[in-house]
């Protein structure tokens, strides 16, 4: 079986190398820090985990969600939603309204991993 493939998507680039490091050991996995990259790794192959920050500070999870729902809806649906911003309510309300799994920051190693493994199970 060929390893799990992840994209993380956050614009803070030191997230992204860090979960990099932390789920190298036995997925192959790719960090962007845009949509727009997301897209375009995305268009050239799948994943079979996204891993994407909710806020960043151009466009965000939202706006990635959406543009894979219309684009490939299996790929949306194996999206993973990292926030650390339950309090704002126009976040509240989308988590809400997907049925996709999402992780609080901060979050432990073994949680990551286990999410990960649920996904790709799925």
């Amino acid at each position: 079986m060929r390893p799990t493939r992840i994209l993380i998507v956050d614009d803070e680039e030191l997230i992204g190398r860090a979960l990099v490091r932390l789920l190298r050991h036995d997925c192959d996995v790719d960090s962007v820090s845009s949509v727009d990259m997301a897209l375009e790794v995305l268009d050239d192959q799948d994943a079979d985990v996204v891993l994407c920050d909710i806020k960043m500070s151009d466009q965000g999870g939202f706006e990635l969600y959406e543009e894979l729902v219309a684009r490939n809806p299996e790929m949306a649906r194996r999206m993973v939603f990292m926030t650390g911003d339950l309090c704002c309510e126009s976040t509240r309300v989308f988590l809400e309204t997907v049925p996709n799994e999402r992780i609080e920051k901060p979050f432990s190693p073994q949680e990551l991993e286990a999410l990960v493994r649920r996904v790709r199970a799925a």
